[in-house]
């Protein structure tokens, strides 16, 4: 009988295969991404899939979703980066917030797309950053009126109340 040759095992060709399908999950996830915060523009902001803010919103949005699973960044930098950046305050600022019950739902609907959002994700990270942002939103939906007056300015109101739990979550050791 001949000598069978040792089985060999191509781990270049498995890296390989192992890059394209993460590749080809990630974007999957983006995809499933954008469909939400096209969802979030059209039915929450009323804006226009083919308005420029809308397109250019949507571009921020792919932008800081980068940005907040950058595991080279520290996580309280991406955070701040986050509450801190012109999307942000865009979005907040599209609709003139100006009523109690508007603004509830508005902070309703995005905690439930930060939360759709986390899940669309497979960033281990995204999962605190969720919860992180959804307590702050429900903190600030619960106490940002108080005996039925609203804050002068809204969107800054709210960036600021989301700065505030920073230094409860993220204590010098």
């Amino acid at each position: 009988m001949a000598d069978k040759e040792p089985a060999t095992f191509d781990f270049e060709s498995l890296q390989n295969s192992l890059r394209i399908l993460k590749k080809s999950i990630r974007d999957e996830q983006r995809k499933a991404q954008r469909e939400l915060f096209r969802s979030f523009m059209s039915e929450v902001l009323k804006l226009n899939p083919e308005d420029e803010a809308f397109i250019n919103l949507e571009e921020e949005y792919v932008r800081e979703l980068d940005a907040l699973s950058n595991d080279d960044v520290p996580l309280k930098q991406r955070i701040e980066g986050f509450i801190n950046s012109d999307f942000l305050y865009s979005v907040l600022t599209v609709k003139n917030l100006s009523y109690e019950r508007e603004i509830k739902s508005f902070l309703k609907n995005l905690r439930i797309l930060i939360s759709n959002t986390a899940k669309e994700s497979s960033e281990s990270d995204m999962q605190f950053i969720h919860n992180f942002l959804e307590r702050s939103l429900i903190d600030i939906s619960q106490g940002m009126i108080t005996n039925g007056k609203i804050p002068e300015n809204v969107p800054q109101t709210i960036l600021s109340s989301l700065t505030e739990p920073m230094a409860q979550w993220f204590k010098k050791g």
